[in-house]
């Protein structure tokens, strides 16, 4: 049952940013006009974000499911680039063949309209796995370095 949880806490994650980056888009879609830059930052900002919840929070999440770090650590990556392949890839084809909730507009020869949701798919699977990797990277050698000293 702990084990569910997680999963229902993983995906509820996935879930909310794909509505805050659908809220932005709709936003700007509809009231500003096309501005790629804030949603190229926000495809950045909020996998960045989602990681440094993630690292803050660890450990009361592994503590909940009861598993070992490793293991922890080795399902919640699995499943993360899972469900973000699933949501994703619906999301970008949808878009693709303008049938998404949010209408995007073609604004001539050069429109690049739709393309910030497959970047933000790319950078919710890649984003916080990458700062997980680094961040325990970083971890490992200072504990190393701390311990011969």
């Amino acid at each position: 049952m702990k084990k569910i949880k997680y999963l229902i806490i993983l995906t509820s994650t996935q879930l909310i940013s794909w509505i805050i980056f659908n809220l932005l888009d709709y936003l700007i879609e509809n009231f500003r006009g096309s501005f790629y830059e804030i949603m190229i930052f926000a495809s950045f900002i909020i996998p960045i974000i989602i990681a440094i919840l993630y690292l803050i929070n660890e450990n009361k999440i592994c503590n909940i499911t009861e598993m070992t770090k490793l293991k922890f650590n080795i399902i919640a990556t699995i499943t993360w680039i899972i469900e973000t392949t699933i949501i994703g890839s619906y999301i970008c084809n949808m878009v693709n063949y303008n049938k998404w909730i949010i209408i995007q507009h073609n604004n001539g020869l050069l429109s690049m309209n739709g393309i910030e949701y497959f970047i933000f798919a790319f950078g919710l699977a890649a984003i916080p796995i990458i700062i997980n990797v680094v961040i325990k990277t970083v971890k490992v050698i200072y504990r190393k370095i701390k311990i011969k000293k």
